[in-house]
Parts: C-alpha cells; sequence; structure tokens
C-alpha cells in the first residue's frame, strides 16, 4: 500500500518521472534478491543454533554474515559507481531518461548499502524469534518516513524525482539504526534458552494434536457402517418364518 502511494506521487510528477522509478526500482529489486540470500541463511542458522542451545555459534554467525554483506556491498558500490551509464543502458537507451536516473544513482547506492545490513539484521532478528521488532521498525519507516519524505520533497518543496530515493535512503537509516540497537541489546544466551522453551512447547503441542486426532478417529463410526441394512433385515426375518424344522423318521420294524 505504502510503495503504492509513493508511486502515485511519481506518478505526479510527469511520464519521464514514472519510466526513471520504474528502472530504478527494478534494480533495486534485484539487489534486495541477493541481499536475502545471506538474510534468508542468516536467518535459519541462527535459529539452527538457538535451538540447540548454541548462542556462541548464533553470535558467530550472525557476525560472518554482516562481514560477507559487506564484502558484496563494497563491490556491489564499486561496480555500480564505475559503470552506472552501462549498467542503466540494460533497460533503457533514452539518453533522457538516462540523465534523470543517473541524478538519483548516488543516493541509490548509498541506500542500497543500507539496505543490505538492513535486511541482514532482520533476517537475524526474525531467527531469534524477534518477528514483531521487524514489523513495527518497517511499518514506522515505511508510513512515518519514507513515504511522508517523497510526499514532501518531492511535491511541496519541489526537489523531485530524487526526493523520492532520499525518503527510502531515510528509511534505510531508520531500520538499520533500530535493528543495530535491537541486537546489540540482545543477551544471547537468554533468547536460545527462550527459543529453547518454544521449540519444546511446540513439539508438545504437536504430540497433543497429534493424540487428539487419533482419539477423534476411533470413536468415529467404521467406512462403511456394519449396521444391517433394510434390505437384509427383512431377508433375515423371510429366513426365520419359513424355516422348516427337520423330521427325523425312525425306522419301524415289524415282526412276523
Amino acid at each position: 500500500m505504502a510503495n503504492a502511494l509513493v508511486a502515485m506521487v511519481a506518478a505526479s510528477m510527469g511520464a519521464r518521472v514514472i519510466a526513471a522509478n520504474a528502472v530504478i526500482s527494478g534494480l533495486w529489486g534485484l539487489l534486495w534478491a541477493l541481499f536475502w540470500g545471506y538474510g534468508c541463511a542468516t536467518q535459519a542458522r541462527v535459529a539452527n543454533y538457538l535451538g540447540a542451545g548454541k548462542p556462541d555459534l548464533a553470535r558467530r554467525i550472525t557476525a560472518l554474515g554482516f562481514l560477507c554483506t559487506g564484502v558484496v556491498v563494497a563491490v556491489i558500490a564499486v561496480v555500480t559507481s564505475v559503470m552506472d551509464q552501462h549498467i542503466i543502458s540494460l533497460y533503457t537507451t533514452d539518453q533522457d531518461l538516462l540523465t534523470t536516473c543517473k541524478l538519483v544513482l548516488p543516493v541509490f547506492v548509498v541506500a542500497c548499502s543500507f539496505e543490505a545490513v538492513e535486511v541482514l539484521g532482520a533476517g537475524a532478528l526474525t531467527g531469534m524469534s524477534q518477528v514483531h521488532t521487524v514489523f513495527w521498525v518497517s511499518a514506522i519507516g515505511t508510513w512515518f518516513i519514507n513515504l511522508p519524505v517523497a510526499y514532501i520533497g518531492g511535491i511541496t518543496l519541489g526537489y523531485g524525482f530524487p526526493a523520492l530515493w532520499v525518503g527510502v535512503l531515510s528509511m534505510e537509516l531508520f531500520k538499520v539504526s533500530s535493528y543495530s540497537l535491537a541486537l546489540v541489546r540482545v543477551r544471547w544466551a537468554d533468547v536460545a534458552d527462550r527459543v529453547k522453551e518454544t521449540a519444546e512447547a511446540s513439539i508438545v503441542i504437536e504430540q497433543s494434536t497429534a493424540q487428539f486426532i487419533a482419539a477423534a478417529g476411533d470413536a468415529q463410526p467404521s467406512t462403511p457402517p456394519l449396521a444391517p441394512s433394510p434390505l437384509t433385515r427383512h431377508r433375515k426375518l423371510d429366513n426365520t418364518l419359513f424355516k422348516v424344522k427337520p423330521i427325523h423318521v425312525k425306522s419301524i420294524t415289524h415282526g412276523t
């Protein structure tokens, strides 16, 4: 919904801004998928180690994820800065559109750098069952930072297309700051105990559910029902009424 409103803000700036925003957003989506690869892997490993009661390994894998992300971000920043026009030309060859896209490219590179850290931080927090933190930070950043900055800067103050991506950069700065603060305050041993208790409770609930389903299945009538049908009962009644007892004939021996 918020992204749709930002697109409406871009639409009010003209067709060229709409096209340029589509190009930059497409490149943003490709890089986000790359960053999410690290975030998803970190999330799975952190949850795995915390569930196994190994908070030290969970902390180390989080630090390793940030290190790998930093290396990838540095490479992407250098490549994007050197080959900026060649990368954008993959989407369009229009010179006016290329010029418009290059206006926001420095802001885009910085925002992507913070986005990589933000995605990894969100993955680590999700792995330790801090989903509510990720939700509220994302909601506040999108609705109360990105959208207002884009609207006020782009339309009210008249800065145009660059203001849209300044709003994205502001949102990413807020997310990175919030996630970093949350990760610094994490007590890994306590989180490991809580995750382990949650996992054990889930196992108990699953076992109780399986036992309930099995008990309910035993209480159900068999399929097909074993009760005799009316036709079967009628046949049995006829056989009972017309059943003939056997006659035993005794042989009589006549004396001569």
